[in-house]
């Protein structure tokens, strides 16, 4: 009978790789159990393993085992062995025995939750306040009742023998206290700020009694269009908030809004007026499948990278790809449209490589988008209600982080917005007027708002920033826009008079010598490429209506003086923006379009024609190479027409046009003596004759006399108007000033040829004649 060959036994030195892959299986699938039924902590991957599983799945047995011991009482020799686990503990931490399994399970799961593991900030910040509680009470027991064990007796007994208990008692209570604080993280609430008014000292020097009446008050000539009345000359202030004007204006706040700042007599719209959207989503099933569905295509063309974390904004979702060594950076990029292919999505970009990261990007479009309201970003941009930033500080939306996108207008200086139909960019205009709006008064900042299409921009009649109602007839806004241009070379003379560089420090130096500041300008045009077309038509006749002209000068210049010009159009083609205009626009912010020229006009770069719409944009400030892909702050009407709504509620009325109207009667009784001569020097060295007695037409015809209103008609400055008023002052045609209010006119419109007589003067208008809205073609320098 043959002999059976004994199988040869395994040497020692063999099982201890046996017994390490065993180990690291359980870790391994300890550790996907454990984050498979868990939230998932973001960076974490609920697939693969984590190298903190093995100390996580060591936690969760200890953990088991004790609670074995000091839960249960089995019989026989596992029940003795549980009775010894059980004994020690209470040894060493007394009563906190049976508390110590619920500690160790709940740290066993956040280090398999976490990739940092021990190592994550939160979960050093809760295991350092447990165990400061845990010491705590072990002192307070032992103390109590010598229930601490070995942990007690340290913390308790022997300090209290060389301070005595009544020491340590309130110490150990305090620091059970401050350990459970450090726990879950509680915080005090934060007082709320003084009021706005209090704070800025600045603001409150717009309160001078010599200030102009407001531009928005003063009547419109009869004879001017509606749409278009002269916009006023804003070298000098456009509106005042002289002593008392609180009183005179009505109540800003409606019922139900919460009390607003007040700065210069005019109340700040309330922030609750933009709510707050959604709370955004952090990581959701779909992208790890998305993930999972990347990492195999890497896979199946053997491309040696990996798809690590990623990161989920409103719109889209963008993967992080760490390439491996000896892997050129195309092998990826040109895998865009298998990309594509897999996710069954055509909308697929790529950046290479991730600003600020040695990765590349695969950028996804979420299933379930998310819509970022302009409240989200004002609640979450910490300095908004401040006044000490920038008046023309706006709300962009959020990137692709979620984190608030913010942009100073002064700083930009000027912005190009282009955006097919429906891509978002009327409601990026509807954000950034409203950003303004909520921040700035209009003693601050001044709005030329130029709309061809006539309903882009209608919520916003009526405001007291609108140096002129909306310009919606092309000829008209061409001509608004030479009026910019002279506005700003007046500004530039003002600037060069004062010596200084930017309306910053003339702003300044105004301030101090109690002088009213000049305003910030935006003009914003909502559809260039319609004006461009009409008004270029007209300018094939005429030299004069020339569009690109006047908007490349103001381009150029206009920062210093506080201009700034914001440019949008739905047909970003070469035609429309010119490469003249282009090189002046380095701030410029693209919303989907419809070809790749197209996005290379706007932003010198392809991506525009992958955007998605509603919002999706890629937004390159100045002085920046890389685009910042965003996600636009959306506001609803009901909104807007809140805002505006709180600024008509303080639109002044024009008070001495309504005083001669309902009192005719007080006129009558006491009439207003005859002017006298003013000697013919006095006019001569400071006004020409023909234009003192054009303003004295103006004023007595109108029977108003405001110094702004000569400044919008006869187009001169500040102080040559407020001269001639003190000149018709001295013949008495006008009282004399009663601060933010119009002049009383003293004679009647049927006196002007006595006044022409008695001054000596020929009669070159009449009294009847108005101003055209804006400056004829043929007056114009």
């Amino acid at each position: 009978m043959a002999r059976r060959k004994q199988q040869p036994a395994p040497e020692p030195g063999a099982l201890g790789p046996i017994a390490r892959a065993a180990w690291q299986g359980l870790t391994i699938g300890t550790g996907r159990a454990v984050r498979g039924i868990t939230p998932l902590a973001d960076g974490a991957d609920r697939g693969a393993g984590q190298p903190h599983d093995g100390l996580g799945t060591l936690l969760l047995l200890t953990g088991m085992v004790l609670g074995a011991a000091m839960w249960t009482h089995p019989a026989g020799t596992a029940g003795a062995a549980l009775a010894g686990i059980a004994a020690l503990a209470g040894t060493l931490i007394g009563v906190l025995a049976y508390a110590a399994p619920a500690g160790l399970l709940y740290l066993a799961v956040q280090v398999l939750r976490m990739p940092a593991g021990l190592g994550s900030p939160a979960l050093i910040r809760q295991t350092g306040g447990a165990a400061l509680t845990a010491a705590a009470i072990a002192g307070v027991a032992d103390l109590a009742a010598g229930a601490g064990g070995l942990l007690g007796r340290i913390t308790g007994a022997a300090p209290a023998a060389l301070v005595t208990a009544w020491v340590m008692l309130p110490v150990l209570v305090l620091s059970a206290t401050a350990g459970l604080i450090t726990v879950t993280g509680f915080t005090l609430p934060r007082p709320q700020p003084r009021p706005v008014a209090e704070l800025d000292d600045l603001d409150d020097d717009f309160d001078d009694g010599s200030a102009l009446p407001p531009a928005a008050a003063a009547p419109v000539s009869p004879a001017a269009p509606a749409a278009t009345p002269a916009p006023p000359t804003p070298a000098a202030p456009v509106h005042p908030a002289p002593a008392g004007a609180t009183q005179a204006r009505p109540a800003a706040t409606a019922a139900g809004e919460q009390t607003a700042a007040v700065v210069g007599g005019w109340h700040l719209p309330p922030l609750s007026l933009l709510t707050a959207g959604d709370p955004p989503k952090k990581r959701t099933a779909a992208g790890d499948e998305i993930k999972a569905k990347l990492q195999g295509v890497l896979a199946e063309f053997k491309v040696n990278a990996s798809v690590g974390g990623y990161r989920r904004g409103p719109a889209v979702t963008r993967y992080e790809i760490t390439v491996g060594p000896g892997v050129k950076v195309s092998k990826i990029t040109g895998l865009e449209q298998n990309f594509a292919l897999v996710l069954g999505t055509p909308n697929v970009r790529i950046l290479s490589p991730i600003p600020g990261k040695s990765a590349v990007g695969v950028e996804i479009p979420n299933s379930d988008r998310e819509t970022v309201s302009l409240g989200d970003v004002i609640h979450a941009y910490a300095a908004w209600s401040h006044r000490s930033s920038h008046r023309l500080l706006i709300g962009l939306g959020k990137d692709i982080d979620g984190r608030p996108v913010t942009a100073v207008l002064a700083d930009m200086p000027h912005l190009l917005v282009g955006g097919a139909t429906g891509s978002g960019k009327s409601g990026f205009l509807n954000s950034l007027l409203t950003s303004v709006l909520t921040r700035a008064t209009p003693d601050e900042v001044r709005l030329l708002l130029i709309d061809p299409k006539r309903v882009e921009l209608a919520a916003y009649t009526g405001l007291p920033h609108l140096v002129t109602p909306i310009v919606t007839n092309p000829v008209k806004a061409v001509e608004a826009l030479h009026w910019l241009v002279r506005e700003m070379e007046q500004r530039y003379d003002a600037l060069a008079e004062a010596g200084v560089r930017n309306i910053e420090d003339f702003n300044r130096k105004a301030r101090a010598a109690g002088a009213t500041p000049l305003p910030y300008l935006l003009a914003v045009v909502d559809e260039l490429a319609d004006l461009m077309m009409v008004a270029g038509k007209a300018a094939k006749d005429d030299d004069e209506l020339d569009v690109e002209g006047p908007i490349v000068r103001i381009l150029q210049l206009a920062r210093a003086a506080g201009i700034h010009l914001v440019l949008a159009t739905q047909r970003p083609s070469v035609d429309v923006v010119t490469g003249l205009i282009k090189a002046n626009l380095p701030s410029r912010l693209a919303f989907a379009v419809a070809s790749l020229p197209d996005s290379r006009v706007i932003i010198d770069a392809p991506g525009a024609e992958k955007l998605l719409g509603r919002g999706d944009g890629l937004f390159i400030p100045v002085g920046a190479s890389t685009p910042i892909r965003l996600q636009g702050a959306w506001v609803t009407e009901k909104e807007i027409a809140a805002v505006v709504g709180h600024w008509r509620r303080q639109q002044p009325a024009p008070a001495a046009p309504a005083r001669a109207a309902v009192q005719p009667a007080e006129a009558e009784a006491a009439p207003a003596p005859g002017p006298t001569a003013v000697p013919r020097s006095n006019v001569d060295a400071d006004a020409d004759r023909a234009l003192f007695l054009q303003a004295i037409e103006l004023v007595v015809a109108s029977q108003f006399g405001s110094t702004s209103m000569l400044q919008r008609k006869l187009r001169i400055g500040y102080a040559k108007a407020g001269r001639l008023m003190d000149l018709m002052q001295d013949a008495g045609i006008v009282g004399p000033s009663e601060g933010s209010k119009a002049r009383d006119v003293l004679v009647k419109p049927d006196e002007l040829a006595r006044i022409r007589v008695e001054l000596d003067a020929d009669d070159q208008a009449n009294a009847d004649s108005n101003v055209v809205p804006f400056p004829q073609r043929q007056q114009r320098r």
